[in-house]
């Protein structure tokens, strides 16, 4: 077989690889999103904890009412210029649940404890914080640079392209 066909195969493998990785990201935060539609009423207070895909989102959050958080500044409703490790400006019990999807594997393991102790505090029931993170068997979960830490079985695996 010649290169250029083994690098167009190489190429496509890898693509439907990161590709498929996204939608199984996708459709893991859409599951959760699920869970809570069950699980809380219609108007609870839910805290969006980073919200870059808002908009993927949106309209399977609409029953509720929900407080976006990000790092970075974003152009969605409701949002608060917020660090998951300090959420001061909320009060105790401050949400019925709280959705943290795909943020948890960016914050260095060391302040992974300090984040869920936050999520806890602003949430009224422990068992109402979703926390959804990539899959390790996925190769986006570790070539994804941002990402601190891959989680395997209950361990937190240093991402080795962490710069």
């Amino acid at each position: 077989m010649k290169t250029w066909k083994k690098i167009a195969i190489a190429a496509g493998v890898i693509g439907a690889t990161y590709l498929g990785g996204h939608v199984i990201h996708h459709l893991d935060k859409l599951q959760a999103i699920d869970d809570m539609t069950i699980e809380l009423p219609e108007g609870a207070r839910v805290l969006n904890v980073g919200c870059k895909n808002w908009s993927i989102f949106a309209g399977k959050l609409s029953r509720f009412e929900v407080t976006n958080i990000d790092m970075v500044p974003r152009d969605v409703p409701n949002f608060v210029l917020a660090d998951v490790r300090d959420l001061s400006m909320f009060p105790d019990g401050a949400f019925e649940a709280v959705l943290c999807s795909h943020v948890a594997e960016h914050i260095p393991r060391e302040d992974v404890g300090l984040a869920i102790s936050e999520m806890r505090r602003v949430c009224r029931d422990p068992s109402h914080i979703y926390i959804v993170l990539p899959r390790w068997w996925i190769p986006v979960s570790w070539l994804c640079r941002d990402h601190c830490w891959v989680p395997v079985g209950n361990t937190m695996v240093p991402n080795p392209l962490k710069a």
